[in-house]
């Protein structure tokens, strides 16, 4: 306590400024323990605070990332990654409305689930809610983009990176990395919203085994083949850890995407902070956004087998078979029937 004009002061507000370059949601995680250990030794033992100096360095990261990359199981990491770049193309948005906000970043907070509700989420498909969040985010950004047939989208998932014994580390290990939503092939095939968990579920699971390489070697892996165009990703997804008490809070940085879905684990349960862009997305935009989000969710849960395609925000996005031809989402098949090739193989 102390007293300030006059006033008994028994309240104060640490604020913690870190660079997201340099510390990442597993280090501000990490450094709340820290802090309140050493400010209120009621709260663990503070001993628990040394395992900073005995965790690896960022340094020994880097030269285990650098023997990754020098490795076997880099060339699997790397076929993995670019396949989650085949046949997809940037977001292409609707022209914004005029906007006369100064601001460049909006922030909005949708919707807080409770533990029990992701754990009944969770049961209900068989994974983590968090795969089936992702699904669903997948899906509405593909809804408000404008329609490309055979061609899908990428999200950025903001993946741990972070190998087993480095939690005491206080550094940047979170990798960003694309992952393809397959909802053009969804809507052909007729697809559930089991199945879309069950797809999408499975390609995050698998970029966690390969969460070592890092964005950069991908970057210059694609460009070999690539347009830089085709790169510009514009919609990225992470989750950040719960601090170490609820009188902590964090605030999530805004990158250069035009959407931000943060989900911010809390002591209660996880709420999701949107960041957008006011250039892109005026209010009315990100409401519908909001409610086909809402929507969404309320409907996986009562019925985990209704089909994508009857999302009204998809129906546009629903092509039509081509009659006596190769299935609408064998690209490959559709490019080499075209007549240019076959002009070409005379």
């Amino acid at each position: 306590m102390s007293t300030k004009n006059g006033l008994l002061q028994s309240h104060y507000d640490l604020y913690i400024v870190g660079h997201h370059i340099a510390v990442d949601g597993s280090s501000m995680s990490y450094l709340s323990q820290c802090i309140l250990q050493q400010l209120d030794s009621r709260l663990g033992n503070p001993a628990g605070t040394e395992t900073s100096s005995n965790s690896p360095s960022y340094g020994q990261f880097v030269q285990k990332q650098d023997a990754f990359l020098r490795g076997p199981a880099m060339k699997a990491a790397e076929q993995f990654w670019m396949s989650q770049l085949t046949h997809t193309v940037p977001f292409e948005w609707a022209a914004p409305t005029t906007n006369n906000t100064k601001d460049y970043r909006v922030m909005n907070t949708w919707v807080s689930f409770t533990n029990d509700e992701l754990k009944d989420w969770s049961s209900l498909y068989k994974t983590s809610w968090f795969r089936i969040a992702f699904s669903i985010v997948g899906l509405i950004t593909s809804g408000i983009s404008k329609p490309t047939p055979h061609h899908d989208h990428t999200l950025l998932v903001a993946l741990g990176g972070r190998p087993q014994g480095y939690e005491g580390c206080v550094s940047h290990m979170a990798n960003t990395m694309p992952i393809r939503t397959p909802v053009s092939s969804l809507l052909q095939r007729r697809a559930t919203f089991a199945d879309a968990v069950k797809e999408m579920g499975r390609s995050v699971s698998t970029a966690k085994k390969h969460e070592m390489f890092p964005f950069v070697s991908l970057v210059d892996a694609a460009r070999e083949t690539m347009s830089d165009k085709m790169l510009d990703f514009k919609v990225s997804v992470t989750f950040s850890p719960k601090l170490a008490s609820e009188n902590c809070t964090i605030y999530p940085v805004e990158g250069v995407w035009d959407l931000f879905f943060c989900f911010l684990e809390t002591q209660n349960g996880v709420s999701l902070g949107v960041i957008s862009n006011p250039a892109v997305f005026d209010s009315d935009a990100l409401e519908t956004m909001r409610e086909q989000f809402l929507d969404t969710v309320k409907l996986s849960r009562e019925n985990p087998k209704f089909q994508v395609n009857e999302l009204p925000y998809l129906k546009r996005h629903i092509v039509s078979d081509i009659v006596s031809g190769p299935s609408i989402d064998a690209v490959d098949s559709i490019s080499s029937s075209r007549v240019h090739k076959w002009i070409e193989a005379r």
